[in-house]
C-alpha cells in the first residue's frame, strides 16, 4: 500500500468503497461477538468437541489463568463443595508445588529416600498449619500419624472436619537416577467415617472406611511438567458404595513455575469408553500373573479382542504417570496381587487405602471403572475398589482400572480363565 499509494487514494475514492466499508464494519461487529461468546463459556461442554475444539477450549481455560484457589471458590459458591474441603484441597495442592521443586535435580539410589522422606514431611507440615485436617495416614513409612492435634482454631469454627491419606513420593532407584517423573496421590475424607471404639485405636478406626466414603481425591504427576488432578465429589457427601461416582468432576491444572501455582488446563476430563493401550508390569508374567490377565493380554496384542484392532504396551513403572496416560487415552492398567500377606517385593499390587482407593475415585467420576481382586488363587467375586473396606492402613491389593468396557472385557477373562 505505500508503495502503490496513488492506486490507493483512486479506489478510496471511487465508489467501490463503499462496499469496503460494508465489510470492515461487518467484520467489526462480528468478530469481537464471536471471540466474547467463546471466552465467556459459549463451550461448556467439551465431550462433543472435535480435537481443535477440545484444543481451543483448553486454551481458553489456559488465557483465563484459572487457579486451584479460584476453581475452589467457584465451587464453594455453586454449593458444590464445603469450605473446609476447598481449603484442605487447597493446602494439599500447595504440598504438591513445594515437592515438585524439590524434585528440579536428579537423585540418585542413595538419595531417593531422603527425599520420600522430605515430602512425606512437607505434606505433614503442611496439613498441620492448616488446622483443618485431625489425622493424617501415610503409606511411605508404613503407619499411621495423627497430625495438626491442638493446633487452635482452623477449619470450619475451628473444628477439625477431615482425615486426610497420602502416598507422598514413590522414587525407585532407577527411576531417580534415570530422571523418570513419580507421583503424590491423596484422598480426603470426613473425620469419623469409620467406627471408633477405642481412644487409643482413634487414629486408625478413622481410616478403615471404604473408598465410597472419599470426599475427594487427587494426584500430582512430576514429570516434564507438574500435572495436579482432583478429584472432587460434587455436594461434598459420600455416596452409597454400590452405586458409581455420579455427579463428581475431574480437573486438572499444571504448574506455572514462573508463579508457583497450578491453573486448570484440562477441565472436565472423561476417559475414552475403550483404548488401545495396555500397562502392566511383564517382568512378572510368567509366574505371577493370573491367567485371565495374561489370556486377556495376548488376545488384545494379536487383535483378538472385541475390537480386533491390536493393543500395544506402555508401561513407565511409575504408577501415576502410567494412570495418567491411561486417564487421558484410555485402556487398562493393572497391577495384579501377587506379593505376601504384607505386600512385600516389587510385585506386591498398591496399597488398598492410600493409592487404590483415591485413584478409583478419579477413574469412576471420570467415568472408568476400577476393581479389585486379592490373591490370584482367590475365587471370590471382583469388586469395586471403592466397596472394599481395608482390613489395616497398609493392606495392599490388585488394581485394574481404566476404560469402562476394557475392564468389563477383562473380567470376563479373569471368570473365564482364573484369577
Amino acid at each position: 500500500l505505500i508503495l502503490n499509494g496513488e492506486s490507493l487514494r483512486y479506489k478510496l475514492r471511487s465508489e467501490s468503497f463503499g462496499e469496503m466499508r460494508l465489510l470492515v464494519g461487518f467484520l467489526a461487529v462480528a468478530l469481537p461477538c464471536a471471540l466474547a461468546f467463546t471466552w465467556t463459556g459459549g463451550l461448556q461442554s467439551t465431550e462433543r468437541l472435535p480435537g481443535t475444539g477440545r484444543a481451543w477450549h483448553r486454551w481458553r481455560t489456559r488465557c483465563r489463568s484459572e487457579t486451584v484457589g479460584d476453581f475452589m471458590r467457584a465451587e464453594v459458591e455453586a454449593q458444590r463443595c464445603s469450605e473446609g474441603l476447598a481449603g484442605v484441597l487447597a493446602t494439599l495442592a500447595g504440598g504438591c508445588a513445594e515437592v515438585s521443586r524439590e524434585l528440579r535435580t536428579p537423585a540418585t539410589s542413595s538419595e531417593n529416600q531422603d527425599l520420600e522422606d522430605e515430602a512425606a514431611a512437607i505434606f505433614e507440615a503442611a496439613v498441620a498449619r492448616d488446622g483443618r485436617v485431625a489425622c493424617l495416614s501415610t503409606s511411605s513409612r508404613g503407619e499411621k500419624t495423627a497430625g495438626s492435634q491442638a493446633l487452635g482454631e482452623g477449619g470450619e469454627g475451628g473444628a477439625q472436619l477431615y482425615s486426610v491419606v497420602l502416598s507422598p513420593l514413590a522414587l525407585g532407584g532407577e527411576l531417580g537416577e534415570a530422571c523418570i517423573g513419580s507421583g503424590t496421590v491423596f484422598g480426603v475424607y470426613e473425620k469419623g467415617a469409620a467406627e471408633e471404639e477405642e481412644e487409643e485405636e482413634e487414629t486408625t478406626g478413622a481410616f478403615l472406611a471404604p473408598g465410597s466414603d472419599l470426599l475427594a481425591a487427587g494426584y500430582a504427576m512430576y514429570s516434564s511438567s507438574t500435572i495436579l488432578v482432583l478429584a472432587l465429589r460434587t455436594g461434598g457427601s459420600p455416596a452409597s458404595p454400590a452405586s458409581p461416582v455420579n455427579g463428581s468432576s475431574v480437573n486438572g491444572f499444571a504448574l506455572d513455575p514462573t508463579t508457583g501455582s497450578f491453573k486448570r488446563a484440562f477441565p472436565d476430563m472423561v476417559i475414552p469408553a475403550r483404548g488401545k493401550l495396555y500397562s502392566v508390569d511383564d517382568g512378572i508374567r510368567a509366574s505371577r500373573w493370573p491367567r485371565g490377565l495374561a489370556s486377556w493380554i495376548d488376545a488384545v496384542r494379536a487383535g483378538e479382542g472385541a475390537t480386533s484392532e491390536a493393543y500395544s504396551s506402555r508401561f513407565i513403572g511409575s504408577t501415576v504417570l502410567d494412570v495418567h496416560r491411561t486417564l487421558l487415552y484410555g485402556g487398562l492398567y493393572a497391577s495384579p496381587f501377587a506379593g505376601s500377606e504384607k505386600g512385600e517385593g516389587s510385585e506386591a499390587g498398591v496399597s488398598l487405602l492410600h493409592v487404590a482407593a483415591p485413584l478409583a475415585m478419579i477413574l469412576e467420576a471420570a467415568k472408568g471403572a476400577a476393581v479389585t481382586g486379592s490373591k490370584a488363587t482367590t475365587k471370590a467375586p471382583f469388586e469395586r475398589v471403592l466397596c472394599v473396606s481395608p482390613k489395616r492402613p497398609d493392606e495392599r491389593c490388585s488394581l485394574y482400572l481404566g476404560s469402562p468396557e476394557d475392564v468389563a472385557e477383562l473380567e470376563a477373562f479373569l471368570e473365564r480363565d482364573g484369577r
